[in-house]
């Protein structure tokens, strides 16, 4: 049984397993690396780097869109799981990705981490049950992944 939060809407929502938040998140990443491998093997050798930057911006606008409109990346999509701000609603463009995720990029440039510390340490913070299955950007930004 997955635990269960209640947010300030009085409502109760099933937590995200911890294994479908680092299913999606592998997704995301893997597809994300599985594009710039394809352009990279297209254009070899190539200098005009635009070529490989422009799709890669175009898939990281679209999972922007996707997180700010849904709380969903791909990954999340598949996975039948979002995320949602403490009132139970979409934390929108300003909650899910500014905040979420930029803001822990400069938590990790801040604090000098290097990126897989800083990935292993939400890790442990999904796997240990005293964390409610809430990583580093969940707890700043008092955000909870549920499934649906």
């Amino acid at each position: 049984m997955n635990p269960e939060v209640c947010l300030e809407n009085g409502k109760v929502y099933r937590l995200a397993p911890a294994w479908k938040r680092i299913a999606a998140a592998a997704l995301n990443f893997g597809l994300a690396y599985a594009l710039l491998q394809a352009l990279l093997y297209c254009f070899p050798g190539n200098n005009d780097f635009h070529l490989v930057l422009l799709p890669m911006l175009a898939y990281m606008l679209l999972q922007t869109i996707l997180m700010s409109l849904k709380g969903q990346s791909f990954g999340k999509w598949l996975f039948r799981i979002r995320v949602l701000d403490k009132n139970g609603s979409n934390p929108g463009f300003l909650g899910t990705v500014l905040a979420r995720e930029a803001a822990f990029v400069l938590l990790l440039i801040f604090f000098r981490w290097p990126a897989g510390f800083a990935y292993l340490i939400c890790l442990a913070m999904l796997l240990i049950p005293k964390f409610e299955r809430r990583t580093l950007q969940d707890r700043f930004m008092g955000s909870v992944v549920v499934s649906l």
